[in-house]
């Protein structure tokens, strides 16, 4: 046996037994809309803040009520965003109010207490733009 006859008949070997082995290739898995739940999600928050900037303070009340009761997309929104949304509120106000009700801008509207909602909505009503 010659160096070239073993290495023919190795590669023989070897590629016969792989071929006879082979399956077809797993199909690729099916292409996941990562961003469809985001997007009704992003959807249903912009519904919520729609919701506060055309009724205002009853917007708002409203939406801090569905975020107590465990609205899962009102308790995502933050309070600060909320308060943005009132219309004549205007940026130094909802600081003024988020710093006095002690609230961080972080903060989502699940994660404040029942004395914060009541200080916030006082202090909301008593605004002289309201």
């Amino acid at each position: 046996m010659t160096l070239r006859d073993s290495a023919s008949g190795l590669g023989a070997a070897s590629g016969g037994a792989a071929a006879s082995d082979a399956s077809p290739p797993p199909e690729p898995p099916a292409p996941v809309d990562r961003y469809a739940y985001v997007s009704e999600e992003a959807h249903q928050r912009a519904l919520l803040l729609s919701e506060v900037a055309a009724d205002g303070v009853a917007g708002f009340a409203r939406v801090l009520r569905r975020a107590a009761s465990g609205d899962p997309v009102a308790a995502r929104l933050t309070v600060s965003s909320m308060l943005r949304a009132v219309p004549p509120l205007t940026a130094l106000q909802v600081h003024e109010f988020l710093s006095l009700a002690r609230v961080r801008e972080s903060d989502l509207a699940s994660e404040i207490t029942p004395d914060q909602r009541v200080t916030l909505m006082a202090l909301i009503q008593r605004s002289p733009h309201m």
